[in-house]
């Protein structure tokens, strides 16, 4: 990724109208992230059907940006779900 990138979410993905569905915009931040795991948090509704960027962090985390507003960053984050211990066959 540049230092930024344009993306624009289609009117077509709205969780309310004109504002996109979160979890497609978390998946879009996680796939552009250059860590493993982040952590997505929503600042701001972000609009459909208008143009937004998309921009790295130095951490490995990604920010999405319209203008000066913060619509939602991911950042780097471990996990915090401990997995029960398997069954046992008794």
């Amino acid at each position: 990724m540049t230092d930024f990138e344009t993306i624009t979410v289609p009117a077509r993905l709205c969780g309310y109208p004109g504002v996109a569905f979160g979890g497609y915009v978390a998946g879009v931040l996680a796939t552009r992230a250059a860590a493993k795991t982040v952590r997505v948090d929503f600042r701001r509704p972000v609009p459909t059907d208008t143009a937004v960027r998309l921009a790295p962090t130095a951490e490995g985390g990604v920010r999405l940006v319209d203008g000066e507003h913060l619509l939602a960053a991911a950042t780097p984050a471990e996990p915090a779900v401990e997995a029960p211990e398997a069954p046992s066959w008794e």
